[in-house]
């Protein structure tokens, strides 16, 4: 999994509605069957401990960030691994399509590997689905789980065909080495009506943060490969950073973008869209598995103990969170985040 990949897919029946600006992401455990596989696992190297929130305590937290629907665009159950909680992920599920379609989430999404787990429990959501699931299907030499990686995929297709989600994502990532491999992959997806392919830089960490390996002449590389294979899915991808994109496009379409956003989209003459991250504060929050309450800067970040919003005890912890994301958004970032002993004592003087 790539720190920056977000696979974050809207579809004509998930558009996000005016004001659903924030993208929030749930750890619903810390189990995944390729742990001891994926080296380059990014939620394998950040040092996270092994405490994990009780699943009751993690649907509380869910439950909650559901209330602030009008406020997010997805809600994305992140892993580790949301088929190895499976009653979890039912939960979650019909609460989230219990909630009246104006006040809850644009999108109710997951990220999954688990052939096992999308084939046993994804024909079982019709009545709840997914908006959309994203897999990743990588290359050897990604350090990542390759081997024959479209089980998973298959499994994914399976589901859809059966109702238990709307739409499915692929995920691969690339470096310089693997370019050619990416490529092939590329090519093995035509046919099979995927909904997105999405090319992300691996990430390593480098000096306690996760950084890309990707230089701008591979990416650049990595695009020109995607141009030629941008009718394997409805919309081609490649994840990218923010200077690579306005190197790319030049600064008279730069200088129109808007940049308070969450994630930056341009699409190239070619057919291909550039996704990147934006350095605006305020539009993402991530539950880790142990209550971390992590900021986008925290996402980056391994060997973080507490999130930048605090860690989660109670429900009151969300409505604090998404208050200080709005007082982020509404202030371009200058407002001071408040300390965790501030949040606590706050939420106790309340």
């Amino acid at each position: 999994m790539a720190a920056l990949a977000e696979m974050s897919l809207e579809t004509a029946s998930c558009l996000p509605r005016k004001g659903q600006v924030v993208l929030t992401n749930i750890e619903t455990n810390n189990r995944c069957a390729y742990t001891n596989t994926c080296t380059n696992c990014y939620l394998n190297l950040v040092q996270s401990g092994t405490v994990t929130l009780p699943e009751d305590t993690i649907f509380e937290a869910t439950t909650r960030l559901i209330k602030h629907g009008a406020e997010i665009n997805h809600l994305v159950l992140s892993g580790k691994e949301p088929f190895e909680s499976p009653e979890l992920l039912m939960r979650i599920a019909h609460q989230y399509h219990s909630t009246p379609f104006g006040r809850r989430p644009a999108s109710f999404g997951a990220l999954s590997a688990s052939v096992s787990g999308i084939n046993h429990w994804l024909p079982r959501m019709p009545s709840t689905p997914l908006s959309w699931l994203a897999v990743s299907v990588d290359v050897d030499g990604s350090g990542l789980r390759a081997g024959d990686p479209f089980r998973v995929l298959n499994a994914a297709m399976k589901g859809r065909d059966a109702g238990g989600t709307e739409a499915v994502a692929v995920n691969t990532t690339f470096q310089e080495s693997t370019l050619e491999a990416v490529a092939f992959v590329g090519e093995s997806l035509r046919g099979k009506s995927i909904d997105q392919w999405t090319t992300s830089p691996l990430m390593l960490p480098v000096d306690g943060r996760m950084t890309s390996t990707a230089t701008y002449s591979t990416t650049c590389r990595m695009i020109e490969l995607a141009s030629r294979l941008v009718d394997v899915a409805s919309r081609v991808v490649v994840e990218t950073e923010l200077p690579f994109i306005r190197r790319m496009i030049g600064e008279d379409r730069w200088g129109k973008l808007d940049l308070h956003v969450w994630r930056i989209e341009v699409q190239l003459e070619s057919g291909v869209w550039l996704f990147a991250r934006s350095p605006a504060p305020g539009f993402f929050l991530r539950i880790r598995h142990d209550g971390a309450l992590l900021s986008k800067e925290d996402f980056v970040n391994i060997n973080l103990k507490i999130g930048s919003y605090g860690m989660y005890t109670d429900p009151t912890d969300i409505d604090l969170s998404m208050d200080q994301l709005r007082q982020e958004r509404e202030m371009g970032g200058t407002h001071a985040r408040l300390s965790t002993h501030e949040r606590i004592s706050g939420r106790r003087a309340a």
